[in-house]
């Protein structure tokens, strides 16, 4: 990519240029900048458009502007240690060390890799496929009628658009998606709405492949982790149609059947946030409740089972209140200690809870307008949350974990001028990256483009 289109405010100008003229996307495509300035889309494979007249010298004075305003400003220190050695010689030697510090500021900056033409993206998941391929899936749920899912791959990632359309998946509506490993082998399930079923795929020969299902009353979420040996699969139950399910659901893989069995159920609202995790040696999941009968703007609560010691059912330990609408729900461990984040969908905020051994209680709240989803992950010892945010104007964030403090702090602006509702990353080549699924934004609707962003200074 050239220089001057590293930024997401440059593309921004340029979409924002193009739709001014009416320019349509094409289904699987991408849109980058050529060296010399103009935008190129690529469409399905074989098929590349050239859209001239479009030329960055004219708009340079506004692109600057522009990433002025959208380019993070917090920076971080880091000291590095110069050792000076001079030696004098008399009738003795004598050997004198100096030490100086000197301070390096250095900036997390990112930079726009790639977007693709997703039909209201609420997942992203990535993939390894052979031969140092990367592939990436992305939900998508609004769209023509059985809109499908799409899948990209990337037979080199340090080209200038790495990535390109590989196939769909017959997903009808994905309200969320995630990626497990069974078996030494890459699985995705994708909880299907609109269909009530969840659908299990496996990647063979980098081809993704249905592989079983069960069937639940509008799923909105699915989340899959091995314990002890047996693969366990999470689904919120929603409300669709007019039915109200509060029954959250838990299914174990039969191996025997090659199919996942009904479990238990949880006692639950509508649901949309799910997360399993363990913690001492101990199977829990957690749900969050968005939307009750009795509180019609939200059920302002998040919902904690635990396993039993048979294995057979699982037990509501803990009610966590006044959590606002708990769309998403992510857990991680930061030297060994538990935390859960809890994002608020309305006006308000979301949380962070930290585990005390026998409850979590609150540690910090987040003011943030309208976080949809918060993703962990973590680069060397530094660990970073990143917040899904569903107003366009707002934009998402990286928030980066202060040891001193325990808490987290702003970190990095990620302007992606849409409402954001899922994220990953990975590491290629040790290169840093961030793919981002975006749902909606009030210019394209709900065919706002999802980015692939490249993170520099982690």
């Amino acid at each position: 990519m050239c220089t001057r289109c590293t930024s997401p405010a440059v593309l921004f100008a340029l979409l924002g240029a193009i739709s001014c003229v009416g320019f349509v996307r094409a289904a699987n495509s991408s849109i980058f900048l050529t060296d010399s300035g103009h935008l190129q889309v690529n469409s399905e494979p074989g098929r590349t458009v050239l859209l001239n007249g479009i030329n960055i010298s004219a708009l340079e004075d506004r692109i600057a502007q522009l990433e002025r305003r959208f380019m993070a400003t917090t920076t971080s220190t880091i000291t590095t240690t110069t050792t000076t050695t001079t030696t004098t010689t008399t009738t003795v030697t004598t050997t004198t060390t100096t030490t100086t510090s000197t301070t390096t500021t250095v900036t997390p900056t990112l930079s726009i890799v790639q977007t693709f033409a997703t039909s209201g993206a609420n997942a992203v998941v990535q993939l390894q496929g052979t031969g140092g391929k990367s592939l990436l899936l992305f939900g998508n749920d609004i769209g023509p009628p059985g809109v499908d899912s799409q899948v990209f791959v990337a037979n080199n990632i340090s080209a200038p658009v790495p990535y390109s359309f590989l196939e769909s998946l017959a997903t009808h509506s994905a309200e969320g998606c995630v990626a497990f490993t069974m078996d030494s082998q890459q699985f995705v399930a994708c909880a299907c709405f609109r269909i009530s079923v969840v659908k299990v795929f496996v990647l063979n020969n980098d081809l993704l492949q249905f592989f079983t299902s069960v069937n639940m009353v509008g799923p909105t979420r699915v989340d899959v982790l091995d314990f002890k040996g047996d693969v366990y699969m999470a689904v919120s139950g929603s409300c669709f149609n007019g039915v109200w399910n509060y029954q959250s659901l838990i299914f174990k893989y039969d191996r025997g059947a090659g199919s996942f069995a009904l479990l238990a159920s949880v006692p639950t609202e509508c649901t949309i946030g799910v997360k399993l995790f363990v913690r001492d040696g101990a199977l829990f999941v957690a749900f969050g409740n968005y939307y009750s009968q009795q509180n019609v703007g939200g059920s302002n609560s998040a919902v904690v089972a635990r396993m039993n010691s048979a294995g057979t059912a699982f037990d509501v330990v803990q009610t966590l209140v006044n959590t606002g609408v708990a769309v998403g729900i992510e857990h991680f461990s930061i030297a060994n200690k538990s935390y859960l984040a809890i994002a608020n969908n309305r006006v308000g905020n979301s949380s962070i809870y930290l585990w005390n051994d026998t409850a979590f209680n609150v540690l910090q709240q987040l003011p943030m307008e309208s976080c949809n989803k918060f993703f962990y992950f973590s680069r060397a010892s530094n660990h970073f949350l990143f917040a899904a945010i569903g107003s366009e104007t707002a934009g998402s964030s990286i928030l980066r974990f202060d040891s001193v403090k325990g808490l987290f702090d702003p970190w990095l602006a990620v302007p992606t001028y849409s409402s954001v509702v899922d994220a990953t990353y990975f590491v290629l080549n040790g290169t840093d990256f961030l793919a981002v699924a975006c749902n909606y934004n009030s210019t394209l609707q709900f065919a706002a483009p999802s980015w692939l962003f490249r993170l520099l200074n982690l």
